[in-house]
């Protein structure tokens, strides 16, 4: 089976590694860069790790969400701090149930 593979995930449409994006609750999107022909995506699931300083957080998770939805999707997590810093992590699932995931992001409010 081939791959999946997706870019960097982006908050509102700022560059991969934008530093101070000034939203509490920043759209997602994420492009597909590789797949196999005729491949579609079926659902996503958002993972969020806030950068706390003082010790590691556990990262929040949206669960698996259906559709096909990749462009300036509403953020899914607790709203972000001022200069909070976050890793965002994208996985994607076709129709056939592959999945794939994206490399980390970071961003801060």
């Amino acid at each position: 089976m081939a791959s999946i593979v997706l870019d960097v995930p982006r908050a509102e449409h700022h560059p991969a590694d934008r530093i101070g994006i000034g939203e509490r609750r920043p759209r997602l999107s994420w492009t597909v860069r590789e797949a196999p022909y005729g491949w579609t995506q079926g659902a996503y699931e958002v993972q969020v790790a806030v950068d706390a300083r003082g010790g590691a957080v556990p990262p929040w998770e949206s669960g698996r969400i259906g559709g096909a939805d990749s462009v300036l999707v509403p953020w899914p997590a607790p709203p972000l701090g001022s200069r909070e810093r976050c890793v965002v992590r994208v996985r994607v699932w076709g129709r056939d149930a592959a999945a794939a995931g994206s490399p980390r992001r970071g961003a801060r409010r």
